[in-house]
């Protein structure tokens, strides 16, 4: 799953020259000044056929290697290889841009956070949060909706994920105030940039969903599953659309890792497997529960959904139930059916083996998440002193 290409404005690393605005939206106009080849591949970008829009740029900067479009056209390979799947070589091109474009310093900042997204495809979370510390130096180079509340949201999920419970609880609160402050001075409308902003602060499929690192996703998703919600509320193509099936791609993922969890190596077989169940029914408990704050939030006060892509949300959530109750009926290894199974059997409700125990500060961390989103969003006023 995977945001809609970016294009980027020409910029020069020989001369100086004005830079154009980089916006971070579907589609953006390309200067009349660009030639018909860079026109052609940022088209096919924005239709995101990543294959055709790689081979385009490469040719062009074969044929052009140095023209006042050349780093440009590097990002946005970087952008086709994202789009591939191809991260390591899409880092790679990014670090070109960022140290061949000192006098251009938007696009420089839209290189390394780009970068930040290739990281976590990686999984080397210890880079993420150092590129988009970085960034925050630069934030007056980003667009003002990245800048003041997908690059502090995004943060405050890396933080989450590697256990900085503390500083995540911070800068979620900053790009809450932030995005509070750019609705605000819309007047009321819903503009252009905010389905696609609340989409990017709360993407987080690009790492694959493991066993073994299933704690890094369930962390921040109480907070990320917000921000794709609304996003899909709004019905706004493609954004809601991506924003659901983000959302979709997760629990799926999450409820495959459980049901394939791999047996633990001990030397008693039975043992082994009353371990496995054990923590499939822990962790398949904090998806529940997760599940549950994602449904009240969908379905306020027992209304209905509105919207196509909320519709698909929870069907998919209720799919996902099913395949956790299958879990949690299952016989127990050596033993008869646990009283919960017997219950729900008998139609005496959710069936509810165990409850997970994460930690002391990833508990209080949790609560705090739940009780900040519980709340008044806050005042556009409050200064996130980014």
């Amino acid at each position: 799953m995977f945001a809609s290409a970016v294009l980027f404005s020409a910029c020069s690393t020989m001369e100086h020259v004005d830079e154009a605005p980089v916006e971070h939206v579907t589609v953006t106009a390309v200067p009349k000044s660009a030639t018909n080849a860079y026109k052609e591949a940022s088209a096919l970008l924005a239709s995101e056929k990543y294959q055709e829009s790689l081979d385009r740029f490469l040719t062009l900067l074969r044929d052009e290697p140095v023209s006042r479009w050349t780093q440009s056209a590097n990002l946005n390979v970087g952008r086709s290889l994202e789009g591939l799947e191809r991260w390591s070589e899409a880092a790679e091109r990014y670090r070109s841009v960022v140290a061949s474009t000192q006098r251009a310093p938007r696009l420089q900042a839209m290189a390394l956070y780009r970068l930040s997204f290739c990281y976590e495809a990686l999984g080397d979370e210890q880079q993420v949060v150092a590129v988009l510390t970085d960034l925050i130096q630069r934030k007056k180079s980003l667009p003002v909706e990245i800048a003041d509340a997908e690059l502090p949201a995004r943060l405050g999920a890396a933080y989450a994920r590697v256990g900085g419970f503390d500083l995540a609880t911070e800068f979620y609160r900053k790009a809450e105030v932030g995005i509070a402050r750019l609705r605000q001075q819309a007047k009321g409308e819903i503009p252009e940039w905010l389905p696609s902003t609340l989409y990017f602060m709360g993407e987080m499929s690009r790492r694959q969903i493991n066993w073994n690192d299933m704690n890094s996703i369930l962390r921040p998703l109480a907070r990320s599953q917000v921000y794709l919600l609304q996003s899909a509320e709004f019905d706004r193509a493609p954004w809601s659309e991506k924003a659901a099936k983000e959302l979709i791609g997760v629990y799926r993922d999450l409820i495959q890792s459980i049901e394939v969890a791999p047996l633990p190596d001990d030397g008693d077989p039975l043992l082994a497997e009353r371990t496995k169940q054990q923590q499939q029914w822990d962790r398949s408990a904090l998806v529940l529960d997760t599940m549950a704050e994602l449904r009240a939030r969908a379905l306020p006060k027992d209304a209905k959904p509105t919207g196509e892509s909320v519709s698909e949300i929870l069907s998919a959530l209720a799919d996902v139930d099913k395949r956790i109750q299958a879990l949690l009926l299952e016989r127990p290894a050596g033993e008869g059916l646990t009283k919960e199974a017997i219950n729900r059997r008998s139609g005496g409700g959710v069936a509810r083996v165990v409850d997970a125990e994460p930690s002391d500060l990833e508990r209080r961390f949790l609560e705090s998440s739940k009780e900040a989103l519980s709340k008044t969003p806050p005042k556009a006023s409050e200064d996130p002193n980014l």
